[in-house]
């Protein structure tokens, strides 16, 4: 079976188009600092992850940070086929999400102590919610599915595997940021919940019938589509976490000692 995965997104209500300071920019005074040496740094690092989260919420003016939760995405375009299962031209548009803010950082570790610069990490989100209005075209367990309306879509008792793949780069004014290149993603919910609202043209009938059996086989279906969403939202976090390692210097976000 060939698998095929693509994507294009636009997020302009996502982050806010800043320049770069002119003077180094610190984390606010709300963000844990750990510093790379010191004994519980896991810990401590597990814990800064969730408060920082936690505290872009509403998001942060001077990071260049508008709120992630809920988020807002402006555009997003799912497309998987070609002759498996799940063959869909999804497209959703403002897109809100929301439940980051509830997200249990499990493990944690990065390679900076050693001289590298991934990160890698598990997370947990106990329900994420997204709301969107969406058009779709195609099959899904070789049944056809045509529609446009509303989508709610919730993943509950997320499991998220993360890998950073970054490198450090020194600015013309000599201070060093981390740069994502790559932000890697297996989501693997516990449950998912779907509908679809007016598909088939308003056909009531067929659409309950087709948001059941979408709900009945819904793990089997994420199991399809998720190399499609995953890639969508490694593309997001990795601008998220570029906005921000982009206004604040390397050493102040990561410490060696005190």
């Amino acid at each position: 079976m060939r698998r095929f995965s693509a994507f294009s997104l636009t997020f302009v209500a996502l982050v806010a188009i800043a320049t770069a300071a002119k003077q180094p920019v610190t984390l606010p005074s709300e963000f844990p600092l750990c510093f790379l040496k010191q004994e519980d740094y896991e810990k401590c690092l597990n814990n800064a992850i969730e408060t920082g989260i936690r505290s872009l919420a509403n998001g942060n003016p001077t990071l260049g940070m508008l709120p992630i939760d809920p988020m807002e995405i402006t555009e997003m375009n799912l497309m998987h086929g070609t002759g498996g299962p799940v063959n869909i031209d999804l497209v959703f548009k403002n897109t809100t999400m929301s439940g980051l803010t509830s997200a249990k950082s499990i493990s944690v570790s990065n390679e900076f102590l050693a001289g590298g610069a991934n990160m890698h990490g598990e997370m947990l989100i106990p329900s994420l919610d997204l709301m969107a209005d969406y058009v779709i075209n195609g099959k899904i367990l070789l049944l056809p599915i045509h529609g446009d309306g509303m989508a709610n879509i919730t993943l509950v008792h997320l499991k998220t595997t993360y890998v950073m793949e970054n490198e450090i780069v020194k600015k013309k004014n000599g201070r060093e940021h981390i740069k994502v290149n790559a932000f890697k993603l297996k989501l693997r919910p516990g449950k998912v919940y779907t509908n679809f609202a007016n598909l088939f043209n308003g056909d009531k009938r067929l659409s309950d019938q087709m948001n059941m059996f979408l709900n009945e086989h819904a793990i089997d279906i994420w199991g399809e589509i998720s190399p499609t969403v995953e890639e969508t939202f490694g593309e997001i976090c990795k601008q998220i976490a570029n906005r921000l390692f982009s206004q604040v210097p390397y050493t102040s976000i990561f410490p060696t000692e005190k």
